[in-house]
């Protein structure tokens, strides 16, 4: 996936982004009487591969009942949106507050809560992720986190 261009028009990108989520498939209004509670990996594996409940799936990131998101291709720091490529990375200042997009998007169903939050190896560098636990039923798209750098040293 590469990042979006810089210096497109909202209204150019939003429209883009309309068009890819469009494209993803329709759940049904029914559900698996065995998806109550938490979803295991067998079930997160089958609607990946059935309904692009996580696009793109890669086996590689799930655990039992987990699948681990990833850094996207944009972030933010001080409301400057940059672009950060495939092999890439960036550093998040003493203090500083960094917006990361993940580069999964999701397809939630009306009848799936997702949960979400920061690995605990990276709470243990200082960072902190500030946001909302929970994402919607019927959500669709790519989540955006802001991520606190509370310690004295750039991560």
């Amino acid at each position: 996936m590469s990042a979006l261009p810089l210096e497109a028009p909202i209204e150019h990108l939003r429209h883009l982004e309309v068009e890819r989520l469009s494209a993803l498939k329709q759940w049904p209004y029914d559900y698996h009487e065995d998806d109550r509670g938490v979803l295991l990996s067998d079930r997160i594996r089958k609607y990946s591969e059935e309904f692009d409940l996580i696009s793109p799936f890669d086996p590689e990131y799930l655990r039992p009942a987990v699948y681990d998101l990833r850094v996207g291709s944009n972030y933010s720091i001080r409301g400057e949106r940059k672009a950060l490529n495939e092999g890439m990375s960036f550093e998040i200042a003493p203090y500083q507050v960094a917006i990361i997009e993940i580069f999964e998007t999701l397809n939630l169903p009306r009848f799936l809560v997702g949960r979400w939050n920061i690995r605990v190896k990276h709470a243990y560098k200082g960072l902190l992720w500030v946001g909302g636990a929970q994402v919607d039923p019927g959500f669709l798209g790519r989540l955006c986190c802001p991520i606190y750098n509370l310690s004295t040293k750039p991560v």
